[in-house]
């Protein structure tokens, strides 16, 4: 890289890791996956930038790179965790007759803050509107960069957040019910 390109991509980092962070977070809801998967996001940036052709804006290029590398790690993520329990189960004693599926923890409610409830719920919306209203809540886009970013209209935005909030609303009055 050039010594202009390099400060074009310290510029970009400096300008966007907040941003960029915060959209980690709000799909990952971890602090460990948030920082490797933005790290992981700026690496890709840094090695791509030569390839950036202008046909939209940088904005939109770089949430396109952070939200399709998320949710690649998402994907890799739950492949992993059902390997894992497929090695688990597997690995028990063929010959033993108690075979039994191994239990995960659970937490009571008392454990559980808002926070963790809230994103609970946001898992449960469809894909489309999770992107929708992560964007546009924890990333703080306007609905024109969403559309943008999700080669969508403007108005199909504005309908994804508000279903998304209604979803979210039943989701959350479900989940209280059920405690």
């Amino acid at each position: 890289m050039t010594f202009e390109e390099e400060k074009l991509f310290k510029k970009i980092y400096d300008s966007n890791i907040k941003r960029i962070y915060n959209l980690c977070y709000g799909y990952l809801h971890n602090v460990e996956d948030t920082e490797d998967v933005t790290q992981e996001i700026f690496i890709k940036i840094y090695k791509n930038l030569k390839k950036f052709k202008g046909k939209s804006s940088l904005q939109t290029w770089i949430y396109r790179i952070a939200v399709n590398e998320v949710l690649d790690f998402i994907k890799h993520r739950k492949r992993k965790k059902r390997f894992g329990l497929v090695r688990q189960i597997i690995s028990i004693d063929e010959e033993s007759e108690n075979f039994e599926i191994p239990s995960f923890e659970e937490k009571s409610f008392d454990e559980f803050q808002k926070r963790e409830i809230l994103l609970k719920a946001i898992r449960k919306l469809n894909i489309n509107q999770q992107k929708a209203l992560i964007l546009f809540y924890f990333s703080g886009l306007t609905h024109e960069e969403i559309a943008e970013i999700m080669r969508k209209s403007v108005s199909s935005i504005e309908s994804l957040i508000f279903r998304a909030k209604k979803n979210l609303k039943t989701i959350l009055f479900n989940l209280y019910s059920e405690i």
